[in-house]
């Protein structure tokens, strides 16, 4: 079972796991986009699916536990859309992430805003993670949300959710999440599950790392 694979990025050493994150090796640096705490509280309290109180984000956030205890990092940077809305700022998924927060009470936590923090606002005080409009310069990369080239360095960003149809043997199709590479630009994979996704069409420029059941391969 593969479970990371070794990317070098603007002469950096990075690990890609299959937990949907990545891992800068010198600086002990995560990086995971696209959380959307409280998303699956949302629909099941509106009847659309049938998550159970607590929804899924106790699951991912023991899925970020695993990328944790993995790489051990120093900091850990949120690339946009924490909390999935208003709604998610509810008082179950506030007590689980105040619960996590305080299990990693060594790592220091950024969030770069993306489009649904600017509606749902900062987390709590409590929960200690200092947030940054983006672009945020971190040489060689520039951190952001949106993946959009950056004169500055390579970009790590989400927002898009990508992923790619793969076609079996029986001409069934399925997506899969996956970490698009680009020759500027790195696109996280949504780490929040039961989240829409957009499918890629990668260009022969670009490689795709899929991502699906803890194991991670690479197409291009």
């Amino acid at each position: 079972m593969i479970e990371t694979i070794a990317l070098e990025l603007c002469g950096e050493q990075m690990l890609l796991l299959a937990e949907h994150a990545l891992f800068w090796k010198r600086t002990r640096t995560l990086f995971v986009a696209d959380t959307h705490w409280g998303s699956t509280e949302i629909l099941f309290t509106s009847g659309h699916v049938d998550a159970g109180p607590g929804g899924n984000t106790a699951g991912d956030m023991e899925r970020l536990d695993q990328a944790i205890a993995r790489t051990n990092p120093r900091r850990l940077v949120f690339l946009g859309d924490l909390i999935h809305a208003r709604g998610g700022r509810n008082p179950t998924t506030l007590a689980l992430a105040q619960a996590w927060r305080n299990q990693h009470r060594d790592i220091t936590m950024m969030l770069i805003r993306g489009n649904h923090d600017a509606v749902t606002g900062d987390p709590p005080e409590s929960l200690r993670i200092t947030c940054v409009d983006e672009p945020y310069n971190d040489p060689p990369f520039v951190y952001r949300h949106y993946p959009i080239p950056s004169r500055a360095g390579h970009t790590l960003a989400g927002h898009l959710h990508p992923a790619v149809r793969l076609t079996g043997p029986a001409l069934n199709w399925h997506k899969f999440p996956c970490y698009l590479q680009r020759d500027t630009v790195s696109i996280m994979p949504a780490f929040g599950r039961f989240l829409r996704q957009a499918t890629q069409m990668p260009t022969s420029t670009e490689r795709v790392y899929v991502m699906v059941n803890g194991i991670i391969r690479g197409y291009r």
